[in-house]
């Protein structure tokens, strides 16, 4: 594939790559990452119809997606693709290493471009009770796919917590309590009569999360 030039000082275009090589280029870190997929699909839908002709050997990953889909029709939908719009995905930043999805904003997103009400995220604040770095990350990556919002995560008061407790903020949070622990693999529920009005779900992590 060719990539069109890009601007001064940005990431390598106006090159030609086999498949390989732009997979290498668009799995490659760093802050230009969203700018090096906005190139790549740019030139691939600005290409013209693709045949399944063009799908050389080495240039479709290997693994799960090769087995269990059909390269040739996701060549035909992008192929059909033209002039499609590339919507970047809000983001926040939930501590210096974890950029999460901006869900409120991604809810305002998906109403403006496919219309309907949208759905409200549960809000869990997180405790990091048992003193192993990275555990707010771990649960981050477990809830948040599954349509929760964390709105806070930090350390507790006291760490050597052995047990993890998901506290449900009233009676009718029980069963997205429930959820959490299904999510996490872990933890005892408990259900809070009075709810704390900032969150839907607390968690403490303990040592039993890891």
């Amino acid at each position: 594939m060719r990539l069109p030039a890009g601007p001064s000082g940005g990431e390598p275009s106006g090159l030609t790559l086999p498949g390989a090589q732009l997979l290498g280029f668009l799995r490659g870190r760093g802050e230009a990452a969203d700018l090096r997929w906005r190139v790549a699909l740019g030139a691939l839908l600005g290409r013209g119809p693709l045949g399944a002709g063009d799908l050389a050997e080495g240039t479709w990953p290997g693994g799960d997606l090769a087995e269990a889909d059909d390269p040739a029709a996701a060549i035909r939908t992008l192929g059909a693709a033209g002039g499609a719009e590339v919507v970047p995905l809000p983001t926040r930043r939930l501590d210096d290493a974890v950029l999460v999805p901006d869900l409120e904003a991604v809810d305002e997103l998906a109403r403006r471009l496919f219309g309907g009400p949208g759905s409200e995220p549960l809000r869990v604040s997180v405790w990091n009770g048992s003193g192993t770095p990275g555990v707010g990350r771990l649960v981050a990556e477990r809830l948040i796919p599954a349509g929760f919002r964390i709105v806070l995560s930090e350390n507790a008061d006291a760490f050597g917590q052995a047990e993890t407790v998901i506290t449900a903020m009233g009676w009718d949070m029980r069963p997205a309590a429930e959820r959490v622990r299904e999510l996490l693999g872990v933890g005892r529920v408990r259900v809070q009569r009075v709810p704390s009005g900032f969150a839907d779900l607390g968690i403490v992590v303990g040592e039993d999360l890891g």
